[in-house]
């Protein structure tokens, strides 16, 4: 039951950020935004709190972790803001309000209220739409995020709570489902970093998430380069962060989807009959996807773990570029042109 009502709940995520990116206004351009304020924030601390801070002990290092990480809803709101035609200052002025909120709540904020302060800065002509921005907008977006705050963080938490609980009664066939998900998000308009940090994701199903998008570096690489998708510098990009060409992904999404799944599939099944963990959440990512696990587990353990999965994703990657070979494939400039 726990494994049906899990894949359920994370179902409805997938598809409620689905229907935004491609229904709401603005939508892609908003969750590119969302992906954005995940890097800056939910990566670096991955990196830094994991790699400097928990194995290398640097405490300097690691504050700068706790520092980004910490602001994920400042960085969430102030990225969406911007990217939707706020001037710096106002977005600077209404992120800095969502510093206690976390990513999903300053996300939904800034996105309604956007609308609100793009008519003001339309109205109002001179300096003074930051003065009315702060006067109206500014309450309005932290009341908002204030509301839906504790309603999210502990819908989102249940559901990661449910998540593990299934990958441990059902662990190859959630290692199959978990991994085939979350890599395929991670080269979707949505971002895995925010998805899995938005649910609190730990233990075995962050271990999984994590290193199952790990495994489609190699992956990406060899069907980018062998079907000739990306130019050599793009290629090495999807490589190593998949939201970078975001673009190429969403024009050519069946091999990329396909691949995608195969290797987060087979990858998350190898993780899952292992005993390796990750307690850092919102690690689902290429590079942190290695990093993290080495935090919790024996390195020797992670590397070896990390190794083959890196096979799986060459495996798949010559088997996909093979079968896609005919396939019409669009490059940056085919998008450009179009």
């Amino acid at each position: 039951m726990d494994v049906l009502l899990g894949l359920f709940y994370l179902a409805l995520i997938l598809s409620f950020f689905t229907l935004f990116s491609f229904k709401a206004p603005y939508g892609a351009k908003t969750m590119s935004a969302l992906a954005d304020a995940a890097v800056a924030s939910f990566l670096v601390e991955a990196v830094y709190g994991a790699l400097f801070g928990t194995i290398l002990d640097v405490p300097f290092l690691n504050g700068i972790a706790e520092a980004n990480g910490s602001l994920a809803g400042v960085a969430a709101a102030g990225m969406v803001l911007l990217r939707l035609g706020a001037s710096p200052v106002n977005s600077l002025l209404i992120a800095l309000s969502m510093m206690q909120f976390g990513i999903l709540p300053g996300f939904i904020a800034a996105y309604l209220i956007s609308f609100l302060v793009r008519y003001i800065q339309e109205k109002v002509n001179g300096s003074l739409d930051v003065f009315v921005v702060a006067a109206t907008a500014l309450p309005i977006a932290y009341a908002i995020a204030a509301l839906i705050a504790p309603i999210i963080d502990s819908a989102l938490a249940q559901i990661g709570t449910i998540i593990e609980a299934a990958s441990q009664s059902s662990p190859l066939f959630m290692g199959a489902v978990l991994g085939a998900v979350f890599t395929v998000v991670s080269t979707a308009p949505l971002s895995s970093m925010a998805l899995t940090a938005m649910m609190g994701l730990t233990g075995k199903a962050m271990a999984i998430a994590g290193l199952a998008i790990f495994s489609s570096a190699t992956a990406n690489y060899l069907l980018f380069s062998r079907l000739k998708i990306g130019t050599r510098e793009e290629s090495l990009s999807v490589a190593l962060e998949p939201l970078t060409q975001a673009h190429l992904v969403t024009a050519n999404p069946l091999p990329v989807y396909v691949t995608s799944t195969l290797t987060g599939a087979i990858s998350g099944m190898y993780v899952a009959m292992t005993d390796l963990v990750n307690n850092t959440p919102g690690t689902a990512s290429i590079i942190p996807g290695i990093l993290a696990p080495l935090a919790d587990n024996p390195p020797h353990k992670v590397l070896i773990a990390g190794a083959i999965c890196l096979l799986c994703g060459v495996a798949v990657g010559f088997l996909t570029s093979y079968i896609f070979r005919n396939q019409r494939v669009y490059t940056t400039n085919d998008i450009i042109e179009d």
